[in-house]
């Protein structure tokens, strides 16, 4: 298996985490919903690309889960809607 592209950094990063043996993951900043990117272009440019990319983000996520690996959220995200534990501190 290796990292599979065309998502996010984050979601390469939850791949890398995954991979590198972690048990648990706690996203943090990930919203997917912000205005830009992170080179500052509007997201609408890009053709509306949260809705592709948060089915990409969850697919990882239960992917993960299913392997046994814990994962929940600091911040604020998009992904609650979808399931996504969020913790407090």
């Amino acid at each position: 298996h290796g990292l599979r592209g065309g998502g996010t950094i984050s979601g390469c990063a939850l791949q890398l985490a995954a991979l590198m043996g972690a048990e648990h993951i706690t996203l943090v900043g990930v919203d997917m919903c912000g205005k830009f990117h992170y080179d500052n272009t509007p997201a609408a440019q890009r053709g509306g690309m949260w809705e592709g990319r948060m089915t990409w983000m969850m697919r990882f996520i239960r992917y993960a889960q299913g392997c046994g690996i814990e994962v929940d959220t600091l911040s604020p995200s998009a992904l609650c809607h979808f399931g996504l534990r969020r913790v407090r501190c």
